[in-house]
């Protein structure tokens, strides 16, 4: 299953980094672990990777010259965890929104 997450459109809202992003999820009591750094591309984009320990959740980011632009949040179907739901929760906290209609 997968969940799309991507920043809001609201100014005031800073974005996020790969330290704002592991303190946020540190915050709503979420241990994380990077898996892949990523490498850049020639574009300065690269992806992310996060896991979370004793569950199959793991989150992709793309990443833009530092700042993280768009998620996709990856976890097994046959998984009933309320991980997925925490992330989202967190990430709306820093004004990110869920695509509701890219649920699958």
């Amino acid at each position: 299953m997968e969940v799309y997450v991507a920043p809001g459109t609201d100014p005031s809202s800073p974005p996020l980094t790969r330290a704002s992003l592991l303190s946020l999820m540190q915050e709503h009591g979420l241990s994380v672990t990077p898996a892949d750094q990523g490498q850049p591309h020639p574009s300065g984009r690269c992806l992310w990777t996060l896991e979370f320990p004793g569950s199959d959740v793991r989150i992709l980011f793309q990443e833009d010259e530092g700042i993280l632009v768009f998620a996709t949040i990856e976890q097994s179907m046959f998984n009933a965890t309320d991980v997925p739901d925490r992330i989202c929760a967190a990430l709306e906290c820093a004004g990110w929104h869920t695509d509701d209609e890219n649920v699958g």
